[in-house]
């Protein structure tokens, strides 16, 4: 049973929760035609990020091997340019809720695009997105993982290009 092997933990339900319902939706590159094939979809993908059958809650190596997993595969049907996306949120505080513009400036997109891929990755259980704040949010395990799985040096890009990005807007003005 799939909650059982996630030990019911919140954060990881939640996750496959948006995983199966993008696996669900027409155009998907899961491509499930059912609820019992889209369990059994993410069960292998499951299987091939390496979460383990019995992993204990009160162990926290455990417990991150378990995140760690579960995102890893939650990102592998996303297209390359959203994973690129939500990589990039990153540069953010940890904790903190994000501005859509301030995402727009990052990505380099306008509103209705950032708009686009923010509720993509909310539909996903890996952001929150509000939509009548304009913000969105990275739990903190989610910005814990990203932080590791990130190139040497990314970190910094980014922060120039935000910059950048913010200077280029104050001179338009």
């Amino acid at each position: 049973d799939l909650a059982g092997r996630l030990n019911e933990w919140p954060l990881l339900l939640a996750l496959v929760n948006g995983l199966l319902r993008g696996c669900l939706k027409p155009g998907d590159p899961l491509n499930c035609e059912s609820l019992l094939d889209a369990v059994r979809v993410i069960g292998r993908l499951l299987d091939r990020s390496g979460l383990e059958e019995y992993w204990l809650v009160t162990d926290p190596a455990a417990r991150e091997r378990a995140h760690n997993a579960v995102i890893t595969a939650c990102l592998e049907p996303l297209v390359d340019e959203v994973r690129e996306c939500l990589f990039e949120l990153a540069v953010f505080p940890r904790f903190e809720e994000i501005p859509l513009q301030a995402v727009a400036v990052l990505w380099g997109k306008d509103e209705v695009a950032t708009r686009a891929v923010c509720e993509l990755l909310a539909e996903r259980a890996l952001v929150s997105y509000t939509a009548a704040t304009g913000m969105i949010h990275l739990h903190p395990v989610i910005h814990d993982y990203i932080i590791e799985h990130l190139r040497a040096g990314v970190l910094v890009d980014l922060h120039t290009r935000i910059s950048e990005g913010y200077a280029s807007r104050c001179q338009e003005k």
